[in-house]
């Protein structure tokens, strides 16, 4: 395959949406520099992608039907928006891609070439990619794994605070996904849009054509993933089939693991607590529950009741059960503390 060495005139981001023309077997090198800022015209072919990409392949916006589709729409009506592209000193490469993979990869699936904006001021590749986490995570659909493994790269160079302010996010958001780092990476792919598979005891009910002797369960939520998150990797799968088979509510979820933790004897982070700093713990929780709910509590019982009325008799019951269960609980707790206030 041969390289042919051209100079692609400047062009509008106007004209450009209508200019994406084919290119042929030979490669067509560009050089960027002194293009700063500029919107040219590149193969896709000379363009490195982005090496620690955010976007994770298991993303449908990576599909082979999703790329396809926007080639054929680039095809069809040009590309409307240019990639961002920067310098890089890998031989046999023109340019570094920053921001715009689905399109890079479109155009490679079209066979055309790529718009492309320069900036010839990212130089580092640390802030390569932070420039890139910055084009990309503003818009919807990316999974916590991505911005998990996004968040997992910067705490190398930046503070907790810092990568928050990249995110346009809170210190406690980045934390969260700090804390769901400790998930086992086969948990990951049930994330994204795939479900956790129990095994079954092949009955009728739970026969599948596709897959005999298993059954589909619950999908995996943030907030589930960082309860499993808390255990010790070789536990995680387990608890997370019995948790997702029976399809837990998180709360109920949450109380699962914990009593998982001490009825197998796991030691935690949390375990590492002194009884003083546990105490203190309940304490505020206490606290924290009484202030919540004095709010119903000192409410007018008429009041109560035209608030509850306008909600369904199921969602009624499902409330009233789980506060029927939340007292016994606390009730238990209180009669450990103290044993004389039982009545």
């Amino acid at each position: 395959m041969g390289t042919n060495v051209v100079s692609l005139p400047h062009i509008t981001e106007h004209h450009a949406s209508i200019y994406n023309p084919h290119f042929d077997a030979d490669l067509v090198t560009t050089n960027i520099f002194e293009k700063h800022g500029q919107v040219i015209m590149v193969d896709p072919r000379r363009v490195l992608p982005l090496s620690d990409q955010p976007r994770q392949i298991s993303n449908p916006g990576f599909s082979l039907e999703s790329i396809a589709a926007l080639s054929v729409c680039i095809s069809a009506e040009g590309q409307i928006e240019p990639v961002l592209i920067a310098p890089t000193t890998k031989m046999g490469w023109d340019a570094a891609l920053v921001d715009g993979e689905r399109r890079h990869r479109a155009c490679l699936h079209g066979n055309m070439m790529l718009m492309a904006r320069v900036d010839l001021s990212i130089t580092n590749p640390e802030e390569h990619f932070v420039k890139s986490v910055m084009a990309n995570f503003h818009r919807e659909g990316h999974t916590c794994i991505e911005i998990m493994y996004a968040v997992k790269r910067m705490q190398a160079t930046r503070t907790r605070e810092q990568i928050a302010t990249v995110f346009g996010r809170s210190v406690q958001w980045v934390d969260l996904h700090i804390s769901l780092m400790r998930l086992d990476e086969a948990l990951h792919p049930f994330l994204v849009d795939q479900e956790v598979e129990q095994e079954g005891d092949g009955t009728s009910e739970q026969v599948d054509s596709k897959k005999r002797g298993r059954k589909q369960t619950g999908k995996l939520t943030f907030q589930l993933a960082l309860v499993i998150s808390g255990l010790p990797k070789s536990y995680q799968m387990n608890v997370a089939k019995e948790v997702l088979g029976k399809r837990m509510p998180y709360d109920v979820a949450r109380r699962y693991v914990l009593r998982y933790i001490d009825d197998n004897g796991i030691v935690t982070k949390h375990s590492k607590r002194s009884p003083s700093e546990s105490f203190q713990s309940l304490e505020k929780a206490a606290g924290t529950a009484e202030n919540k709910f004095g709010v119903f509590i000192d409410k007018n019982p008429r009041t109560l009741r035209e608030l509850f009325d306008t909600q369904s008799p199921m969602d009624r019951r499902l409330l009233a059960e789980k506060l029927r269960l939340l007292s016994v609980d606390i009730s238990s707790l209180a009669d450990i503390l103290s044993p004389q206030l039982k009545k």
